[in-house]
């Protein structure tokens, strides 16, 4: 592992592993306070729509600024700040300010250390995939780790893990590598790259990526009834937190095991073909989680996490990186972390507490039909990228590269 991919790999598994505490099990602190389905989704989809204001508007000052370590250090005081009060709240609208600040400042992280990370990725210094893969081993083993602690000490350690887990990444920030110029080893090399028109309105109005933002954000938006509903269904159902820990831990190891490879998958499948892959997947995985709780399907389930997460994000990403030129690439996953995880992921999960609470684990079905519109939009794209000229779809005269 290089200079630049350990403090990177570092850094991600705390911020990912922040995430194996509040995804899995943060729905349980929030029932152990009393709320109900609709309550707990809301603040859910609150902690998720806070991304809105956080990541563009620190999306802009890393573009403006390029002191990408300085504003990833603020981010994290700020969450350490909301997260301070929060064990001590037993109330619905306490507990869902200061969560929403916790998870804006958080998640606003998230595309600044992409841009950290992808700047070196486009300068072939590091391989993306396996500095993300660490992401995913993060969540794997806070997740797992937690089911015990849970069990014993109850769900009071929930956000006092997270505040834990912050507070290390804070302190990691000053061993991470500064934005890669763009006089590495491949820019040295004549590239078909596409470019931007230079502004945030090309991004937004630009026909391919409009599609691209749907078919990305249905994709995610069908993890809504498991982000929401999984632990607490599965211990209604009989797991106790340390089933359920290993359970997410096992779908993240999927992930990460995806992303090791994942140079070499998207040079097999094109960023367009992970997409496609994610939609099938999704509408296999949520069917089955609809029919049954047994373990056994579970656990097969829990394997295609890598299908439905983890080839959309990497061929999100990739699609991205290939698309926008670097000194728009803050703004541009500013964009992407705002409509996909923010409106699509966030709305969805609004949808599923109400049908969660009415029709239990039949609420899967919805999921469904949202990978299938993942599905149908990677197909539109398939067209447009046959049909429609190239400066239409990829913002750029050049020619597009393979996606």
């Amino acid at each position: 592992m290089s200079a630049r991919s350990l403090p990177l790999s570092v850094h991600y598994a705390l911020l990912f592993g922040f995430l194996g505490v509040f995804t899995p099990f943060g729905p349980v602190w929030l029932e152990s306070r009393g709320l109900t389905p609709s309550q707990i989704a809301l603040i859910t989809s609150a902690t998720i729509w806070a991304r809105l204001f956080f990541v563009p508007f620190a999306g802009e000052i890393a573009d403006s600024t390029g002191r990408l370590r300085l504003i990833i250090a603020v981010l994290a005081v700020g969450a350490i700040a909301a997260l301070l009060p929060l064990p001590f709240q037993t109330s619905f609208w306490p507990i869902l300010a200061l969560g929403a600040l916790a998870l804006g400042f958080h998640s606003a992280i998230t595309p600044i250390s992409e841009t950290i990370t992808l700047s070196h990725t486009r300068t072939g210094q590091i391989d993306y995939g396996r500095v993300r893969l660490w992401g995913s081993l993060g969540f794997c083993g806070v997740a797992a780790a937690m089911g015990p602690v849970i069990d014993t000490l109850g769900p009071d350690a929930i956000p006092w893990a997270m505040l834990a887990l912050v507070t290390a990444l804070l302190l990691g920030v000053v061993t991470l590598p500064a934005r890669s110029s763009p006089a590495g080893r491949l820019a040295q090399k004549p590239t078909k790259r596409v470019h931007p028109t230079g502004t945030t309105r090309a991004l937004l109005t630009s026909p391919f990526m409009l599609v691209f933002l749907v078919t990305s954000g249905c994709l995610l938006a069908s993890h809504a009834t498991y982000f929401g509903f999984s632990t607490i269904h599965w211990s209604r159902t009989g797991s106790d937190a340390l089933t359920s820990g290993l359970l997410w831990s096992e779908a993240l190891l999927a992930e990460g095991v995806l992303f090791f490879f994942g140079a070499a998958i998207v040079r097999r499948f094109a960023p367009l073909g992970l997409l496609g892959i994610s939609a099938l997947t999704g509408v296999m995985r949520w069917v089955l989680m609809a029919a049954t709780s047994d373990p056994l399907v579970l656990m097969f389930s829990q394997l295609l996490q890598a299908g439905t997460f983890a080839c959309a994000h990497l061929g999100a990403m990739y699609i991205l990186v290939r698309n926008v030129k670097p000194e728009m690439s803050a703004r541009a996953q500013a964009i992407y972390f705002m409509v996909c995880p923010c409106l699509f992921l966030g709305g969805s999960i609004v949808l599923s507490g109400p049908l969660y609470d009415t029709f239990g684990q039949k609420a899967y079905l919805a999921d469904v039909i949202w990978s299938a519109a993942g599905g149908l939009g990677v197909m539109v794209l398939a067209v447009m990228m046959r049909r429609l000229p190239t400066q239409s779809r990829a913002l750029s005269h050049e020619p597009m590269v393979r996606s």
